[in-house]
């Protein structure tokens, strides 16, 4: 595992590239998410998500809610919640990682998942949201039903309310 300097660090060098990949997706969210609050003060490992270190991200309708992290109500309509990060291999190299992206829809859109529609850029570009991604991603965040299905990074990771 990393330190916190070190996945910084290669996250420094990896940024641009991460950038360029999300691009190709021509996605709105990949074009504007670094413009948002970011949540996470450096890259953390997020064993959920793999061998990922990831920073996390909430537009301006999330942002005021998801400060709050266990102590929140319930995420408004429109608020979306991004992940970027790299994946780190076996061998030690180091990659672009997939864009996770939680997006809250009208409620009872969903109604298994608290209105919460999940989709991936990957590396590539491609977007996915099939039914598959939304189950997984589902059956892992429901745990956390009474946080409105939104799960935290570790405390030492976290930008503190202001």
């Amino acid at each position: 595992m990393l330190t916190n300097a070190e996945a910084s660090a290669v996250y420094d060098c990896l940024k641009d590239d991460i950038r360029k990949a999300y691009l190709k997706s021509e996605s709105p969210i990949a074009r504007d998410f670094r413009q948002w609050k970011r949540f996470s003060v450096s890259p953390y490992p997020a064993e959920a998500h793999g061998t990922r270190y990831l920073l996390n991200y909430a537009n301006p309708v999330a942002a005021p809610n998801y400060q709050k992290y266990e102590d929140l109500d319930n995420m408004p309509i429109g608020s979306v919640v991004v992940k970027e990060g790299f994946v780190q291999q076996h061998d030690g190299r180091n990659g672009v990682g997939p864009l996770f992206i939680m997006e809250k829809k009208r409620q009872g859109a969903l109604a298994d998942s608290g209105g919460w529609h999940y989709s991936m850029i990957m590396p590539s570009g491609m977007v996915r949201m099939d039914q598959g991604l939304q189950k997984f991603c589902n059956d892992c965040h429901v745990r956390a039903d009474d946080d409105d299905f939104m799960m935290f990074m570790p405390d030492e990771f976290r930008v503190s309310a202001k």
